[in-house]
């Protein structure tokens, strides 16, 4: 739910090419937020029908979460020390017209265990408000929604999809939570 509760954009003709795309990693014992950079994978694809009203579109976006490692994962302090990186690649497609959400998390080392994976996406409120949540049982995913024709509207009306996952290193104590929300607006 949190995803398509999150953020909105007011749009313009102009701005019709433009998804909004959030990403951000959360510390969960600290409670700190780090706002991730996103790659857009592919450029988006937009139709438009006869009245310039937009009827198909597909996003592909993908962030890098960074989670830095102890290289003795038993050590027990955060600061200093030799640290490793690695962390978890996380890729969301959506495509409305043709009703799928896809997605996956691609963890750079076997130590980054992940799980409470969630994917959602939202019709937008002006198609009759549908929304689907599922719980992945690995780490890709690929559902079919089964809605029909969506019309892509802008602002707090938009269609969103979003996914997150909680991302734990083996050994080590504490948890993020790994956050991608995209909206078309």
């Amino acid at each position: 739910m949190l995803g398509f509760l999150g953020f909105s954009k007011s749009g313009s003709a102009e701005e019709v090419d433009n998804s909004v795309v959030n990403a951000y990693l959360i510390d969960e014992a600290t409670g700190e937020i780090e706002d991730l950079q996103i790659k857009q994978v592919t450029p988006n694809v937009l139709n438009r029908n006869t009245r310039g009203i937009v009827t198909n579109q597909t996003d592909f976006y993908e962030v890098f979460a960074p989670i830095e490692i102890p290289e003795n994962p038993l050590a027990r302090t955060t600061s200093g020390g030799n640290k490793t990186s690695g962390g978890v690649t996380a890729r969301i497609s959506v495509n409305y017209d043709v009703n799928s959400i896809t997605g996956s998390w691609f963890p750079t080392k076997n130590i980054y265990n992940i799980s409470s994976r969630q994917a959602g996406v939202h019709s937008g409120f002006v198609a009759g408000a549908k929304n689907m949540t599922k719980y992945p049982g690995s780490n890709s995913f690929n559902y079919r929604m089964g809605w029909g024709y969506n019309t892509l509207l802008r602002g707090g009306n938009s269609p969103r999809a979003w996914m997150d996952c909680r991302i734990k290193v083996s050994g080590m104590g504490g948890s993020h939570k790994l956050v991608l929300e995209q909206s078309f607006s």
